[in-house]
């Protein structure tokens, strides 16, 4: 009934700062007196706004009281344990990364083009993608939020954190 606390949003900052995977319970759903078809929806979008930062994680109302949806907890924990250790191949990451790159070409930077080499998933838990650029600096914040944007998008990862790293290629000297 008092919505997101102080409190809620420094765990949930933490949960962010760790990378850690999360699930949003929202307890009490029956104490709610007046709800109709669009309440949820409003619930939803102030937690969206109050937590931003964990964005990904998915939102489930329950009465630990009556028994309501708890049963869809732990299928839901489940599935994002799965997410928060999954790997997926070099190929699919690479087809990714080209499709980002196709629909919305990197900006020039100081008269130079950003050329994504190759990505790679390098861990889990939280998944994390390397790609190697030619130019790191060359990447400016705003597409670096469209790749993870595209990125989210793309790939189920449900209640986990994703990291990407853009690493410059080192040169081969002759």
């Amino acid at each position: 009934q008092q919505g997101v606390t102080d409190q809620d949003a420094k765990l949930a900052g933490l949960i962010q700062a760790k990378g850690r995977a999360c699930i949003i319970l929202v307890n009490k759903w029956d104490a709610l007196e007046e709800k109709d078809t669009h309440t949820a929806g409003e619930y939803v979008k102030q937690i969206r706004d109050d937590l931003k930062f964990v964005a990904y994680a998915p939102i489930l109302f329950i009465s630990a009281l009556k028994g309501q949806r708890v049963h869809k907890i732990l299928g839901l924990v489940d599935k994002v344990a799965r997410n928060y250790n999954s790997r997926i191949g070099t190929g699919e990451v690479n087809r990714l990364v080209e499709r980002t790159l196709h629909s919305h070409h990197p900006p020039m930077h100081k008269g130079k083009n950003l050329k994504i080499y190759y990505g790679s998933q390098v861990s889990v838990a939280p998944p994390t993608f390397l790609l190697q650029v030619n130019y790191r600096e060359a990447i400016h914040f705003s597409y670096e939020r469209y790749i993870y944007n595209q990125f989210r998008e793309s790939l189920d990862y449900e209640g986990t954190p994703i990291r990407i790293v853009f690493k410059d290629r080192k040169r081969q000297s002759k």
